[in-house]
């Protein structure tokens, strides 16, 4: 919480800083130019990756295959798309770098381990006997009474 927060705080003084320097360099039309059109071609670029994910998605599921890497490509074309909205290099740089599929490749493979190791995996078995919605017990193969 105590990271989140002080990114919240650094970030606009990181943009403003790049911006001015870059101002200083190419000129504030030229800069604010860079800008909109950076935002511009990111959008584009995150509609592209974010069909293209979405259409991997559903090849997965038309095969019955649980589509994890393509619902975490999702997340992170998200969250790119939200860097790419935010006015600034910094943030448009990072969201640049995280539609390329390579790095959201490694992202992916980062988080995965991460949350893995805090995943537990839960059986669906009960021991005991089965009963159906009627409250009857049923033994174990029989088919459930309507």
């Amino acid at each position: 919480m105590a990271l989140l927060l002080l990114l919240i705080l650094l970030i606009p003084v990181v943009e403003v800083y790049v911006f001015v320097q870059v101002s200083h360099q190419l000129g504030f039309l030229t800069t604010l130019g860079v800008l909109v059109l950076v935002s511009l071609l990111g959008a584009w670029l995150v509609k592209y990756e974010g069909i293209a994910v979405w259409q991997r998605l559903q090849q997965q599921l038309a095969v019955g295959n649980v589509p994890t890497n393509e619902i975490i490509d999702g997340f992170l074309v998200l969250l790119a798309g939200a860097l790419l909205l935010t006015p600034g290099f910094v943030t448009d740089a990072l969201g640049i770098v995280l539609l390329l599929p390579p790095v959201r490749a490694g992202v992916r493979s980062l988080a995965r381990r991460r949350y893995t190791k805090q995943a537990r995996i839960i059986r669906a078995t009960h021991p005991g006997p089965i009963h159906d919605v009627s409250g009857e017990e049923t033994r174990r193969g029989e088919e459930l009474n309507p």
